[in-house]
């Protein structure tokens, strides 16, 4: 998507994560939940 707002930094968002002890094989799941509020939000917040 193309706005203001890029997105989520998934750098951050592993960092996290790990810094949570969060344990990784639950990291693909979360990364999916996150992509799909990501893509509802995206077009709400890039309206002009």
């Amino acid at each position: 998507m193309s706005g203001r707002y890029m997105g989520i930094l998934r750098g951050e968002i592993r960092s996290t994560l790990q810094l949570m002890q969060i344990d990784e094989k639950d990291h693909a799941t979360l990364f999916e939940k996150i992509m799909i509020m990501e893509d509802a939000a995206l077009g709400v917040m890039n309206r002009k």
